[in-house]
């Protein structure tokens, strides 16, 4: 039994410096004057507890450090955080949530929280940018509570107003939170640690809190038995021409060795083979270079190429064998760990992205916002995607949400064809604005383009004493009944006969393509003839067919006179065919 690194990832809202704080904990070693204490492996970094003691050394003890370090995973974000997946829910033991001080909560933040939230995943509350506080003197690496002792009052003063406003904004989302010198049970209130990503400042506190918070309440999930069969998860799944397919993974249990017999999840169920190769970041001196090697123990991020790689995906999940296991408890495993926790609706959007993870967190962001989904898939947006969702009965549903995937040319031109909505995006917030915005503003759009390609349903009545033209075409005055009257609207009378379209509506001699219920206008009717089969206060109906009733029907956007319309339709139409309409 050994104990591993605590695995730390990072969240929070664009610009406020997830980044910037990644690449200044990389370059801790340097801060540290510890060469090799940095290990950057592949998708993550590895902080030795050397470098932690050193940085930490006014803080913490190295021999109060029972940890040997952290591994950091290198790609902060949601693709980072949500692909590494076990056991249902996230594979990082600790997050950090990276909010700008001077800007406060922003959507991303509130979309991570829930996302932490839904994982049960404990995090600490960075305060990034306190360099830019006006009049704030910055020593770079410098531990935070050593150095508030060097601000003038003033400065201090401005600072606990920001920490206050970032407590209260924490608060009306349903998070206790204080600086963390003033919490006095972490198992109740959220940590705040004021930093600066762009000096350096509050690292030490920041590496200090997380080595307390991993000692006090995660120990247990660290402890690893290298005996029993390995896990790993899955980052990215990719190929090139030289290595051919290849994945990035993290273990984070056991041991992985060549030649281990390995369970992979695909798309659809899983598949047994072996591994290949293990490439991994190698120290030489200030150097490090991907080497090969034969083995490796958790945690580490390393490259694996198998002998058989087909329909991995990203977010997936790796089983190494190491004791003999039964065919059932296989199955319950990848079940337990690939399980994705998506509720569908019969009615509802498709959501389509690369990876599990993602999946889960896009569809988390979907229902905060009441957005119902019929379908949830990995992979690009494909043309049977489109005819597939196309069929939804209400309108804004016909709609494909795609994070970080690309769209075929066939999808396109179908949607296109369909009146589909595709809307694409790397940020899953800008996702769901994208479609707010799209339902608001473009609804009435798309209830015109279902509207133009089908006949509506209307009733007009021919008025007396204006007749001006009998015949090739009728021209003749009209009111509208019920209904709004289309051009190339085709009509039927009273006994079901089909009597001519409307080619053209005028009202004082300006061309019209739509008239609303109570307009009176003139209207040009092909194949009517006068006293023949178009008579003076005579009562006509537009000619639907049954597709017609029936897309009209599905896509939700008739009103109650035009259901009434309709009926009395139907009712014509089975004068010639008794059993017309029955569907």
């Amino acid at each position: 039994m050994i104990i591993r690194q605590p695995i730390v990832s990072v969240l929070g809202h664009v610009d406020h410096g997830k980044t910037t704080l990644l690449d200044k904990i990389r370059n801790t070693g340097i801060a540290a004057k510890e060469p090799g204490g940095i290990t950057q492996q592949i998708g993550a970094t590895e902080i030795s507890v050397d470098v932690i003691a050193s940085l930490c050394k006014n803080l913490i003890k190295k021999e109060n450090i029972s940890i040997p370090g952290f591994l950091f995973i290198d790609t902060p974000g949601h693709k980072a955080f949500s692909n590494l997946r076990h056991r249902g829910g996230s594979l990082a033991d600790i997050v950090i949530l990276v909010i700008d001080i001077t800007s406060g909560i922003q959507p991303q933040t509130i979309e991570s929280i829930e996302i932490l939230k839904t994982y049960r995943t404990p995090f600490v509350i960075v305060a990034n940018k306190i360099d830019t506080i006006s009049g704030w003197i910055s020593v770079p690496y410098g531990s935070f509570l050593l150095n508030i002792k060097n601000q003038l009052e003033s400065t201090l003063e401005t600072l606990d107003t920001k920490i206050y406003e970032l407590i209260e904004q924490l608060s009306n989302i349903g998070i206790n939170a204080d600086r963390f010198d003033r919490v006095s049970d972490f198992s109740s209130s959220f940590a705040i640690i004021p930093t600066s990503a762009k000096t350096g400042e509050g690292i030490p506190d920041l590496l200090t809190v997380l080595v307390g918070l991993s000692q006090k309440y995660l120990k247990k999930d660290l402890v690893i038995d290298q005996s029993k069969n390995g896990e790993a998860a899955i980052i990215e799944v990719s190929e090139d021409q030289k290595t051919g397919k290849w994945m990035d993974i993290i273990l984070y249990n056991g041991i992985l060795s060549v030649g281990n017999t390995v369970i992979v999840s695909k798309k659809e169920g899983y598949y047994q083979s072996t591994v290949k190769s293990i490439m991994k970041n190698v120290q030489h001196g200030k150097n490090q270079s991907l080497k090969p090697v034969k083995q490796v123990s958790a945690a580490a991020g390393v490259r694996v190429v198998l002998n058989e790689m087909s329909d991995i995906v990203p977010g997936g999940y790796m089983l190494i064998i190491h004791e003999k296991i039964n065919d059932d408890s296989i199955y319950k495993k990848f079940e337990e760990v690939t399980k994705v926790n998506i509720t569908t609706e019969k009615e509802g959007i498709l959501i389509k992205t690369d990876s599990i993870g993602a999946l889960e967190a896009l569809a988390i962001e979907c229902k905060e916002s009441n957005i119902n989904i019929s379908n949830a898939e990995i992979g690009e947006v494909t043309k049977s995607n489109v005819v597939n969702i196309s069929q939804m009965k209400k309108i804004e549903h016909r709609c494909i949400l795609a994070f970080k995937v690309s769209v075929s040319s066939d999808a396109q031109e179908e949607a296109r064809k369909r009146y589909v909505k595709i809307i694409q995006g790397n940020i899953i917030y800008d996702l769901i604005k994208k479609y707010s915005e799209w339902t608001a503003i473009s609804f009435k759009e798309l209830e015109e383009a279902v509207r133009k390609q089908c006949t509506n349903p209307v009733i007009i009545q021919v008025l007396p004493n204006f007749i001006y033209r009998k015949s090739k075409p009728a021209i003749v005055g009209i009111k509208v009944i019920k209904g709004t009257l289309y051009k190339n609207t085709p009509l039927l009378n009273e006994n079901g006969d089909p009597i001519g379209k409307i080619e053209s509506l005028q009202k004082e001699k300006e061309s019209l393509d739509t008239a609303k219920e109570g307009s009176e206008i003139a209207v040009a009717i092909s194949d009517a003839i006068y006293n023949k089969n178009l008579f003076e206060n005579d009562f006509y109906y537009s000619n639907l067919s049954l597709t017609d009733i029936k897309t009209l029907r599905e896509a939700k956007i008739l009103s109650n006179d035009e259901e009434e319309i309709i009926k009395k339709i139907i009712t014509i139409k089975r004068k010639k065919d008794r059993f017309w309409g029955e569907f």
